[in-house]
Parts: C-alpha cells; sequence; structure tokens
C-alpha cells in the first residue's frame, strides 16, 4: 500500500479534529475534505511567509528531479501546442516591446548583410547604440525617430556601408523625405 493510499479508520476510532471518523492515511491522519483543506491552507501560509525557503526548496527540488521535470514538461507541451504556441508568441512579443532598438539593429544588420553592405570593421555595439538612441528620443518626444544611413546603402550612384560612422538618428518624417538620397 502507497503513502497515498487510505486505510479507514487507521484503527483508530478516534474522530478527527473536525468531527470525521472517515479515512486516515497511513501516517494516522484524518484524510477528510475539511482536514485537506486546513492542511492546505496551512501549507500556503507557511509558503507566504518563508518565500526564501520556498526558492530554495524549488531550486534544490528542480536540481534533483531536472530530467522528470524535463520529460513532464515536454509531455504537456506535446499535449497542449497551441497552448505552448501563444505562449512562445506572447513572450516574443513581450520581448520585442521591451528590446524594439536591440530589434531594430539586428534587422538593419540582416538588411545589410543581406546586400553586402557590412564591413568587416565595423562596430556592432556602436550601431546597436545608435538604434537605442532613436529609440531613447522617441520614448522622450513622442515623435518617431529612425536610424538613418548618411551614405544610403542603395543608390544609383553611390552605395554607403552599414557602419557607425554612416549613421544618424532623424525623424521618421526626415527620414522618409530622404528616402536613398544623398544630403545635399
Amino acid at each position: 500500500m502507497s503513502y497515498s493510499e487510505t486505510i479507514p479508520n487507521g484503527g483508530c476510532e478516534t474522530p478527527c479534529p473536525r468531527g470525521s471518523t472517515g479515512q486516515r492515511g497511513r501516517d494516522g491522519r484524518c484524510r477528510c475534505q475539511a482536514c485537506r483543506e486546513v492542511t492546505r491552507l496551512r501549507k500556503q501560509r507557511w509558503l507566504d511567509r518563508n518565500p526564501e525557503k520556498k526558492a530554495a526548496y524549488s531550486t534544490k527540488w528542480r536540481q534533483n528531479n531536472r530530467d522528470s521535470r524535463i520529460a513532464s514538461v515536454n509531455k504537456w507541451r506535446a499535449a497542449n501546442r497551441e497552448k505552448t504556441r501563444q505562449a512562445v508568441l506572447r513572450a516574443g512579443a513581450k520581448w520585442a516591446k521591451a528590446n524594439s532598438h536591440k530589434r531594430a539593429a539586428s534587422r538593419a544588420k540582416q538588411r545589410a548583410i543581406r546586400i553586402s553592405a557590412v564591413a568587416a570593421w565595423a562596430d556592432f555595439d556602436a550601431i546597436a547604440a545608435f538604434y537605442a538612441e532613436a529609440a531613447a528620443k522617441t520614448k522622450a518626444t513622442g515623435i518617431w525617430h529612425e536610424v538613418d544611413h548618411i551614405v544610403p546603402l542603395r543608390n544609383k550612384h553611390v552605395c554607403g556601408l552599414h557602419v557607425e560612422t554612416n549613421l544618424q538618428v532623424v525623424t521618421r518624417t526626415d527620414n522618409r523625405r530622404k528616402a536613398s538620397k544623398m544630403n545635399e
């Protein structure tokens, strides 16, 4: 008989504090609905009062049960593919909203790579700083700002590079007006 199985009265006719003489666990504790609810509430109060111990227990349990936890998560994901897909999409959208400057820098880099406009010596941290500055200006002023290539990446007369010395932060309106023309 397993620990969770119950035996009638547990060999005891004494009622529990809530008046039940029903089933008892192997440990002799009452298994009536009222006692289980009291135990659940007591456990919840302890967890609320001891969040650091709860975190330590959870961490230890995850470390000791890594394989079974991974198997359980994978089983749930397989059974709930649509919920998993929706959760991934929500998480991606949340990250993209919080990191719009990183996303814009990454997209610009990919476009530049596609047209072979990235120099091997480009400082991508400095380039990312331009996109962060554009995002900050947009947030501060409420006017959309974008990163513009001073010398356009594509132009019928000249093609610029996607490097930090060829970038400037301008308003979206100015960037659209300029398009792929050179500044005079």
